[in-house]
């Protein structure tokens, strides 16, 4: 009877490291899956960084260029007014002498 409950476990306790060494199997075949998954997506994460850190390189660039147009059209709008507060007085200016001129012309005839 010892020698068929020794018997009964040795071939349980085979049976169980059979099992364990699939397990580990499995184990390792789903933890090397994963490490491939990983790596994937940290080289996928890598790219995506560098395209934000470009892209933020090209935003703070166009904010320079806006800066400057904004400094650019601020001087064609003062330059804007300039010329037309000159022209409204040119026009003031002929509309003076044009009825100066009239007076004069009226009063030679």
């Amino acid at each position: 009877m010892a020698e068929t409950f020794d018997d009964d476990f040795k071939s349980e306790m085979l049976d169980f490291k059979a099992r364990m060494i699939r397990f580990a199997e499995i184990a390792e075949h789903k933890f090397d899956g994963l490490t491939a998954d990983l790596r994937s997506t940290s080289i996928r994460l890598e790219k995506l960084e560098q395209r934000i850190d470009q892209l933020d390189s090209k935003i703070n660039s166009m904010a320079a260029m806006l800066k400057e147009v904004r400094s650019e059209l601020a001087i064609l709008a003062k330059q804007f007014n300039t010329v037309g507060s000159l022209t409204i007085q040119d026009h003031e200016r002929v509309n003076n002498l044009e009825r100066r001129v009239a007076d004069l012309e009226a009063a030679t005839h």
